[in-house]
């Protein structure tokens, strides 16, 4: 997943990440498990009702946090995927700026998954605060998309180059069995 790239590109490791999920809905048990993957250390789990919480985090491997108790989390965790269906922000500045002294320069990376969004993009702002939104994330799949289609192009264009050398080398010997063009 785009997610779990951009989280590879930040940290060194997703071994040593730590990664706190809001929301227990489909969508953020698919980011915790694409994070699990790729070697997340720990996940845990937040919602506004408890057992569904709980539920994700037993399938997780994971830990369960109440509700209200959830911003501390952004003290020690790493990554923050955010997918509720909250018609405002759950996390601004004022959850998050009183928790970066804690954080003694970590980066913390906020993965946005709701629409309409979970957090404040004014938090992209703060020092060591990394958001991405699905928005961000569809333009980071869609270059990666480009970029792959064009080296497919250059391959191609190799292997027609260099299926034509026998015939430029040997113009009156065809191979027994030619390259499609």
């Amino acid at each position: 997943s785009v997610a779990v790239d951009m989280a590879g590109r930040i940290f060194e490791s997703l071994k040593r990440s730590d990664v706190l999920v809001i929301g227990a809905g489909d969508t953020g048990e698919k980011a915790a498990r694409a994070m699990l993957s790729r070697g997340a250390r720990t996940v845990r789990v937040t919602n506004r009702s408890p057992e569904r919480a709980t539920a994700l985090a037993e399938v997780l491997g994971g830990e369960a946090i109440p509700f209200e108790a959830w911003p501390a989390e952004l003290e020690r965790v790493d990554i923050v995927i955010s997918s509720t269906s909250a018609p405002h922000y759950v996390v601004d500045e004022a959850v998050l700026k009183p928790r970066l002294a804690a954080r003694h320069g970590q980066p913390l990376l906020l993965v946005d998954l709701a629409v309409p969004r979970d957090i404040d993009p004014a938090v992209n702002e703060l020092d060591g605060v990394f958001l991405f939104n699905v928005d961000d994330l569809q333009t980071i799949a869609d270059e990666a998309r480009r970029q792959r289609e064009a080296e497919i192009d250059r391959c191609l264009a190799l292997i027609r180059e260099r299926a034509q050398e026998p015939l430029v080398r040997h113009p009156g010997h065809l191979p027994s069995n030619p390259a499609p063009r």
